[in-house]
């Protein structure tokens, strides 16, 4: 599925599910990611960043609320507030998630870790796991184990759901384990699409390029 300009940005999700499908469906889910591709470009040249990050966040939401009131494993899905596992996962944003992150926690009086981001820059999906646990920490995760930005927090986020043991989710405890991600495929396709066009970079590298270009 990816697209044939090098650029896209496929999730891990989407591409295991483009397997799965017969031809019909995966040409079907070709075409949509095309549309969300040029939908993405029209909402990229709407407005200010943080609208364009918003906006995308609520087609996403959109997405999953359906997929969790329509689908067999809506009910399974067994994520809950304070099970913090993925929030020590790698995770990519694009610029304009960084913008809504950065104005979010200035208007809460969040303090950035700016040395844990740098620990954290450079750092791939695969290279993540050699750095200690508290350097995987997310920095808008709070001492109660809670998002403090849950509200604009990023797709990556928005999107990833289980219905495993959360215990499985701590990848310190079970390193390499496998957990049962529900996704749903139109969320997954907007998803990457916006990674796509707005050029999707690790969270820390793309939150230090924010602060950087932050008005003094």
């Amino acid at each position: 599925m990816a697209r044939t300009d090098g650029l896209s940005y496929i999730s891990a999700t989407l591409k295991g599910a483009a397997q799965m499908m017969n031809d019909k469906d995966r040409a079907m889910a070709l075409d949509c990611y095309e549309h969300w591709h040029r939908e993405c470009e029209r909402i990229g040249g709407s407005g200010p960043a943080v609208n364009v990050a918003f906006t995308i966040h609520e087609i996403i939401d959109e997405h999953v609320a359906h997929m969790r009131a329509t689908s067999k494993h809506g009910p399974d899905i067994t994520c809950r507030s304070g099970c913090a596992g993925c929030c020590h996962l790698h995770v990519d944003i694009y610029p304009h998630e960084a913008a809504l992150l950065l104005l979010t926690a200035r208007e809460r009086g969040i303090e950035i870790d700016t040395a844990r981001l740098a620990r954290q820059a450079g750092r791939t999906s695969d290279t993540w796991q050699e750095l200690p646990l508290e350097d995987r920490r997310c920095v808008f995760l709070a001492h109660d184990q809670t998002c403090s930005v849950y509200e604009h927090r990023p797709g990556s986020c928005r999107k990833y759901l289980v219905k495993s043991d959360p215990e499985r989710c701590d990848t310190t405890k079970y390193p390499g384990g496998e957990v049962a991600v529900v996704f749903d495929v139109q969320a997954e396709i907007v998803h990457s699409a916006a990674m796509t066009v707005y050029q999707a970079g690790s969270m820390a590298e793309r939150l230090m390029e924010a602060l950087r270009d932050e008005p003094r």
